[in-house]
């Protein structure tokens, strides 16, 4: 980062400052605001057990949209199966052992269907540390570069899974123990009996304390600037440079 010359006149001071501060709140307001779903799972017919999923959407908007749509079912019949663009009812069709089990293919139930809300598939958002492990879900790649509505549900790490077009958008934070059981079941009949959003509540605490230099600290000045720019955006900036953000 270059930091420029010296400003003298206090207000942009302020404007600078009020923008910083107004950038860390939104990167607080966008880890409150991964959407989750949830997925009930009917092992060999038993009375179903839910998952409650977290999605990484601010590190992979599209896909995590994907998924969450393909749960809802809010996207209606796709262009290219002629079926409803639903999770519900669908099967699970592939079990391994070592690694997890593959879901998603609500048109044949066998791994060779399916449909991405965006029509047809789309091109995987790869990014690095996208890593599998317990309950971790992953895009399954069709034809091997694209991604449609096949998932991978983890039951531990693989590096099979690592390194390659699978990617890494949510994990299970609900539920694991139904996880586990089907790790160790190896083989099962597992059916998506309901699926949907579930309403996530915003964090209780009242505040997140960051430390920032401000402009004293970086030029070795006076502390006198500290006071100008306190109390911008409704948060505390003290003297010091410790950023206190108040959240509703």
């Amino acid at each position: 980062m270059i930091y420029r010359p010296l400003v003298k006149r206090s207000k942009a001071k302020i404007i600078c400052f009020s923008g910083l501060i107004i950038f860390i709140q939104a990167m607080n307001q966008s880890m409150d605001s991964n959407p989750r779903v949830f997925m009930d799972l009917s092992i060999f017919d038993t009375p179903p057990q839910r998952l409650e999923i977290e999605l990484f959407s601010q590190v992979v908007p599209k896909t995590a949209k994907n998924f969450r749509a393909l749960c809802t079912g809010e996207a209606g019949v796709g262009q290219t199966t002629g079926k409803p663009l639903h999770y519900k009812g669908s099967f699970f069709h592939s079990f391994y052992h070592s690694f997890g089990a593959e879901g998603g293919d609500f048109e044949n139930n066998n791994g060779t269907g399916g449909e991405s809300i965006y029509g047809g598939t789309f091109e995987p958002e790869l990014y690095p540390g996208s890593r599998s492990g317990p309950g971790v879900l992953m895009t399954v790649t069709q034809r091997h570069t694209v991604i449609g509505s096949l998932f991978f549900l983890c039951y531990d790490h693989s590096p099979f899974l690592d390194g390659c077009s699978n990617v890494a958008f949510g994990k299970v934070v609900k539920g694991m123990e139904t996880v586990i059981q089907l790790g160790k079941m190896g083989f099962a009949r597992v059916q998506i009996t309901d699926c949907g959003e579930v309403s996530v509540k915003p964090r209780s605490n009242s505040g997140v304390s960051l430390w920032i230099p401000t402009p004293d600290k970086l030029r070795n000045q006076s502390k006198k600037s500290g006071k100008l720019i306190s109390e911008v955006e409704n948060n505390t900036v003290t003297e010091s440079g410790k950023v206190i953000i108040e959240k509703s």
